[in-house]
């Protein structure tokens, strides 16, 4: 859990970081050391994602879709 807060905090960083750069807070190399950073922890976070993603069982009342159910029919819904 803790990698995937550093990748949301990075990238969040990364998509708006005109006012950091500004204030000199940031080097000018600082945006590929976050870069290299974001790679490394998903590099790592890339073997649990899938069982990550499948160890819950959701059904369709807990999480409906506006195009369908789980077995993809759209008319049912």
């Amino acid at each position: 859990m803790l990698d995937l807060a550093r990748v949301y905090a990075i990238k969040l960083i990364l998509e708006d970081s005109g006012a950091i750069y500004a204030t000199g807070f940031l080097s000018s190399k600082a945006h590929v050391i976050m870069q290299t950073a974001v790679d490394k922890v998903i590099s790592n976070l890339r073997p649990q994602l899938i069982p990550l993603a499948e160890s819950v069982y959701i059904t369709d009342n807990y999480h409906p879709s506006s195009i369908g159910n789980s077995y993809g029919d759209i008319y049912e819904k």
